[in-house]
């Protein structure tokens, strides 16, 4: 999955903007509302005053955290690897960075490689992205007090801004409801549950993406799905006539409800569930 930092050149707009959604996912949290937040786990860290170490970089730059660690781990031969300087492009022009005091004057070597990727990491997991950190954690502190998430680890406060990353099958059929003819035992819904059974964790969120309206859960899990609008509602499934006009599920995410059309096969049910699932389509 994709995650976000922030742009290294500021205006109004995105002052505005990072303080509007670190409000935003303050009250999230405080209101027990999952949302899509797929912030890089650097930031969760930042937020949660984590330490940040090397292999954090991995989720902002995998091929710097490769060639960090290689420095790390191997001796330095003699030679030009790199100075105490990053280029960086902003807003289409390379920009200089020292990362000390004459830092283009300075190579790395096997005596100060420490202290380059100490510097180093620090310049990529903070202060590039400074300007937008401390915007968003002014929006979110405003909100969530720090010390009501002093304890919280960073995977902790993803989970419980974000959802279960993880859907467990099991626990899905165990708090699911039923209207009309439609029950654990009806022909339908068993192949409905098997059909689920071979999807991929990808597919089954999707799945959930289409009916609930978020790809993830609440810490608590299917017993405690709520609406967008954060009222609490079981993940239920109505029946429908099945005809050439209603071939396909429909989701109504305002009470996480699935039509489901009682199919005559297991094979048309199933060719018409991945294929809402993957045109992402919402009723």
């Amino acid at each position: 999955m994709t995650s976000y930092t922030f742009p290294n050149v500021f205006t109004d707009e995105y002052v505005s903007s990072y303080v509007f959604f670190g409000k935003l996912m303050g009250k999230a949290l405080f209101e027990n509302i999952q949302i899509n937040c797929p912030l890089s786990q650097v930031i969760y860290k930042h937020l949660v005053e984590e330490k940040i170490e090397l292999k954090d970089l991995n989720f902002l730059d995998s091929e710097l955290y490769s060639s960090l660690t290689y420095m790390k781990e191997n001796k330095l031969e003699d030679g030009i690897y790199a100075s105490f300087e990053v280029e960086k492009e902003i807003d289409g022009k390379i920009a200089k960075f020292p990362l000390t005091m004459g830092g283009d004057q300075i190579m790395v070597s096997e005596e100060n490689k420490e202290e380059y990727i100490e510097k180093r990491l620090k310049f990529e997991t903070y202060e590039i992205m400074k300007g937008g950190l401390e915007l968003l954690m002014q929006g979110f502190y405003s909100v969530i007090p720090k010390a009501l998430i002093k304890n919280f680890t960073s995977e902790e406060l993803e989970i419980c801004l974000c959802g279960l990353p993880f859907i467990d099958l099991e626990d899905w059929q165990d708090f699911t409801e039923y209207r009309g003819e439609y029950s654990q035992k009806h022909q339908v819904i068993e192949w409905f549950w098997e059909i689920l059974e071979g999807f991929t964790q990808e597919q089954l969120m999707n799945l959930l993406l289409f009916v609930t309206g978020s790809p993830r859960l609440p810490v608590e899990g299917f017993s405690a799905l709520r609406t967008l609008r954060g009222d609490t509602a079981r993940f239920t499934i109505e029946p429908t006539i099945y005809s050439q006009r209603n071939m396909y599920p429909m989701s109504h995410t305002c009470f996480n409800r699935l039509d489901l059309p009682i199919y005559p096969t297991k094979k048309e049910m199933k060719k018409a569930m991945k294929f809402v699932i993957n045109s992402h389509v919402f009723g």
